[in-house]
């Protein structure tokens, strides 16, 4: 039964591994792995009566990447000559 499982798993799964596009393969791990925590999250928000906005990125000092506003950009890595 769990090698049939895993079979079932493997084989709904394959497609999204086999896609090309790095951002889309990021986006559907980035949801489905990321769910049940926002999902908590909004609960715990909801149970203790939460209604303020939570803080943006900005709100708290941080670009789109979730660097620091003000940081240096990432040097670049150069392969040895």
């Amino acid at each position: 039964a769990a090698e049939r499982a895993a079979a079932d798993a493997d084989a709904k799964w394959a497609p999204l591994l086999a896609q090309e596009d790095v951002a889309a393969r990021s986006q559907a791990f980035g949801l489905f792995f990321g769910l049940p925590g926002r999902c908590e999250h909004a609960a715990r928000r909801i149970r203790d009566n939460i209604t303020t906005p939570p803080a943006t990125l900005s709100d708290v000092g941080l670009n789109d990447e979730g660097l620091p506003e003000n940081a240096a950009p990432a040097p670049e890595t150069r392969a040895a000559p």
